[in-house]
């Protein structure tokens, strides 16, 4: 196929990291044309307020996608953390490349340091960001979190001229813009243990129609297996959680060989009840890397499950906590899990069980499950179960 038509947003960040998608492309596969469709969509023409008011981030990629499915693009050059989790039916995601620096960047006004246990009390810290605005809050409760819209030029004068204290931008962005590190306010990237980064964040998602195997030839040559496995993991803790812009969700996976480490937290829209996961798994294919995010994305849902009876609730978040064996760190329904196990522990207990009783009991089951446990590690667990009819 020698020429084809892109889909893409009319930002300058949009247009930038399209243009590097295509230069790329073309130089591997010689004699190719590319010509560009702008499209203005939903979440460009919003300005006046955070997205997650709006609908989500689904704003940003409709029109786009509406464009491959009726014909008028071949491809499209999206960042994926503004994919929602499920895509429309006959629309692939047709190449992954390799992955930009996934953190965030702190930029502060004149005369203050990077870093955010150096921000004066109450400093006022730009970002529309949920999950930023989480982030921040837990580590800084004092700091003003106020909503920053518009591109990135015009959101670094702001912080530059001092309308803010500091603001925060994803550090993909500022390199496809080719921001000249001299020319930007004095800035410093986070490390994840402050700001876990959003869902596939430095990723390019290359959407295409599915079965369109001249394009997808033509795209596969971009494709970067390891930045999609990380990615794939990360979007399965997404599709498990259901999880949209109004939710405050971090996840990050990292790749050794093939063992994937994948982090990830969550919290109410108001950013009360953090929940958090980590865990390893062995990765060698997409779907091997999705079932591990969604795993990990079920047991964050499942630390959300609610109970009306506060001892099924301890006996709940204790297996949660302590005890892998039964399986239920796994389970994208939590509640049908805890049904099986949560009701007769917290009977055990209301009869007055005590630590050994409890800790047959849990042998029985994982012997039931056809799974070996550590016998201390198993004492343990009862012990922590026994408490809580002492609570």
């Amino acid at each position: 196929m020698s020429r084809l038509v892109v889909a893409t947003r009319r930002s300058a960040l949009a247009l930038a990291q399209t243009r590097a998608l295509v230069r790329a492309l073309v130089e591997k596969n010689p004699g190719l044309e590319v010509e560009e469709l702008q499209i203005v969509t939903s979440g460009d023409r919003i300005q006046d307020r955070p997205l997650y008011e709006a609908g989500g981030k689904g704003l940003f990629v409709k029109e786009i996608e509406e464009a491959l499915l009726d014909g008028r693009a071949h491809f499209a050059v999206h960042s994926m953390k503004d994919l929602p989790a499920k895509q429309p039916q006959g629309l692939t995601i047709g190449c992954v490349p390799e992955r930009a620096d996934p953190r965030d960047v702190l930029l502060v006004r004149p005369g203050l340091e990077p870093r955010l246990e150096a921000l004066p009390l109450g400093a006022k810290v730009g970002s529309s960001s949920l999950r930023r605005r989480v982030a921040l809050t837990r580590r800084r409760p004092d700091l003003q979190i106020s909503p920053l819209r518009g591109n990135i030029d015009t959101r670094m004068r702001k912080v530059s001229a001092g309308e803010y204290d500091a603001i925060i931008l994803a550090a993909a962005g500022l390199g496809r813009l080719g921001v000249d590190p001299k020319t930007m306010p004095t800035h410093a990237a986070m490390e994840r243990e402050v700001m876990l980064p959003a869902v596939a964040q430095g990723v390019l998602a290359i959407e295409s129609r599915e079965g369109d195997a001249e394009v997808l030839a033509v795209l596969s040559k971009m494709e970067h297996a390891p930045s999609r496995l990380r990615a794939w993991a990360e979007r399965g803790v997404l599709e498990a959680l259901d999880a949209d812009c109004t939710v405050p969700l971090a996840a990050y996976a990292e790749l050794e060989g093939d063992v994937c480490s994948l982090s990830a937290w969550l919290t109410e829209a108001d950013g009360s009840r953090l929940r958090s996961e980590a865990d390893r798994a062995r990765v060698r294919t997409p779907e091997d890397a999705r079932r591990f995010g969604l795993a990990l994305g079920g047991a964050l849902k499942a630390r959300g499950a609610s109970f009306s009876d506060p001892l099924d609730f301890g006996v709940a978040r204790v297996l949660l906590e302590q005890w892998d064996p039964i399986g239920i760190r796994t389970v994208a329904d939590a509640q049908g899990e805890y049904d099986a196990h949560v009701p007769p522990l917290a009977s055990m207990l209301r009869a007055g069980a005590d630590a050994k009783r409890l800790e047959r009991h849990l042998e029985g089951l994982a012997r039931d499950l056809e799974v070996e446990v550590d016998r201390a590690a198993l004492a343990k667990v009862a012990e922590a179960l026994f408490a809580l009819s002492n609570g």
